[in-house]
C-alpha cells in the first residue's frame, strides 16, 4: 500500500463514523430512499463474544453485540420483512414497504439459535434461514471448520495431501516457509481450491484425509451446527427455513441426478421435521460461477418457490429473478453497516455485481 492510498484509508476510517455520529446516514435513507426497494442481508455465524478472536471462522462472523446493534437500528429505521412475502410482492409486482429490508442465515449454525435468535426476538424480526441438512443433529461439523481444525492438530497435514495430489503446487511451495498469519491465508486458499474440485465432494475430502492422520480434534462448540430441536423451535416463533442442500457442494461440478438428489433430499428432511412446505433456496457459496441455468432450472423442478444468491446488489420488482435474488454481506462495524444499506438504498440507479464486477442500472 502506498502513502497516498494509506492517507484515504485514515481518512476513510475518520469520515464514515463521524458522518455516521452526526445522524447523516439516517439522514439519507429517510430523505433520499428511493421507494420500491429492498436489501437481503445475508449472515452466517453470529459469536458470543465481543471481539472475533479465536471466536468466529473465516471471514463470514460478526459478534452478538454487534449484531444487536445492527437489529436495533433496523426496528428504528428500516421496514423487517418475512422473505416470503417479499417473493410474494416482486412475483405479484406489489409495491414493496419504504426501507424494506430481510434477514437470511446460511448453513445452520448453532450461534443462530444461541445468540440470533433471541435478539431477533426482542426486536421482533422476522429472518429465514438456510440449512445444510447433512449437518444438522448429527455431532458432525461444516467441513470448512473441520479441516481447519484438521490442519491445527497436525501441521505437516498440507504435505500428506501434497503427496497424494490434493494440494495445488503454490499452495505447497508457500506453506513452510509461511508465517502463522500467511498460514492462515493459504488454509483459506485450500478451502476455495476444494471448492472448485470437479471430481469429489468437499466432504468426501475430509473422510478421505481422516483416514490417513490420527484425528480426535473437533472444532469447539462455537462451531456446532443447530440442532433439529432449535429448528422447531424457531419455526413456532414465526422463523422460516429453507434448504442450503444436504453436503454444501458447488454444485456446477455435480451431475444433474446428484444436484437434484442434494435439492430434493434437504427438501424433504426439512418438510418431514417441520411440518409444512418448504418453499425457499440458497445456492451453496452463491457466487455467478456456482450455479447456472441448469441448477436453476432443477431448483424449479423439484419444487422451490425462489432461490438466493451471494450476488451484492438490492432487489427492485421492475426488474428480478425470483430465482437469483441477490443479497449482501453486513459489515460487523454499525456505522460501514449503515452507511452501506444507506448507499443501497439511495443510490439514484439499482447496484448489483457479476462475479467480481458491480453493475449499476
Amino acid at each position: 500500500m502506498n502513502t497516498f492510498q494509506k492517507v484515504k484509508s485514515r481518512i476513510k476510517r475518520f469520515v464514515v463514523p463521524a458522518l455516521f455520529r452526526c445522524g447523516y446516514y439516517s439522514w439519507l435513507l429517510h430523505t433520499k430512499g428511493r421507494s420500491n426497494r429492498c436489501l437481503i442481508l445475508m449472515y452466517h455465524r453470529i459469536g458470543s463474544r465481543n471481539d472475533a478472536g479465536g471466536c468466529l471462522g473465516g471471514q463470514d462472523g460478526i459478534s452478538r453485540s454487534s449484531f444487536e446493534k445492527q437489529m436495533q437500528f433496523l426496528r428504528e429505521h428500516m421496514t423487517p420483512m418475512p422473505l416470503s412475502v417479499l417473493v410474494k410482492s416482486l412475483k405479484f409486482r406489489r409495491r414493496i414497504p419504504p426501507r424494506a429490508v430481510v434477514v437470511t442465515f446460511d448453513d445452520g449454525y448453532a450461534d443462530n439459535y444461541l445468540n440470533a435468535y433471541p435478539v431477533l426476538k426482542k426486536y421482533r424480526i422476522p429472518a429465514t434461514i438456510f440449512l445444510a441438512t447433512g449437518y444438522i443433529s448429527t455431532g458432525r461439523r461444516f467441513w470448512w471448520d473441520q479441516l481447519r481444525a484438521m490442519i491445527r492438530q497436525n501441521p505437516d497435514l498440507p504435505l500428506l495431501m501434497a503427496k497424494k495430489g490434493l494440494l495445488p503446487p503454490e499452495i505447497k511451495e508457500g506453506w513452510f516457509s509461511a508465517g502463522p498469519r500467511n498460514q492462515h491465508e493459504l488454509v483459506e486458499s485450500l478451502i476455495s481450491h476444494i471448492w472448485q474440485h470437479q471430481n469429489m465432494r468437499p466432504d468426501k475430502w475430509i473422510e478421505l484425509l481422516e483416514q490417513e492422520i490420527e484425528h480426535n480434534l473437533l472444532p469447539s462448540d462455537d462451531y456446532a451446527p443447530l440442532s433439529w430441536e432449535h429448528v422447531q423451535e424457531m419455526s413456532r416463533h414465526d422463523f422460516d427455513f429453507g434448504s442450503h442442500t444436504v453436503s454444501h457442494p458447488n454444485m456446477v461440478h455435480l451431475s444433474s441426478r446428484e444436484v437434484e438428489e442434494e435439492l430434493g433430499v434437504s427438501k424433504r428432511t426439512i418438510e418431514q421435521h417441520l411440518g409444512r412446505p418448504v418453499e425457499g433456496f440458497a445456492y451453496p457459496i452463491g457466487r455467478g460461477e456456482h450455479y447456472d441455468s441448469r441448477i436453476k432450472a432443477l431448483v424449479q423442478k423439484v419444487g422451490f418457490q425462489y432461490a438466493c444468491t451471494a450476488q451484492l446488489g438490492c432487489i427492485w420488482p421492475e426488474k428480478w429473478d425470483i430465482f437469483s435474488l441477490n443479497r449482501i454481506s453486513p459489515p460487523s462495524s454499525l456505522p460501514y453497516f449503515v452507511r452501506d444499506i444507506s448507499f443501497y438504498l439511495t443510490f439514484p440507479y439499482p447496484v448489483t455485481s457479476h462475479g467480481n464486477r458491480i453493475i449499476i442500472g
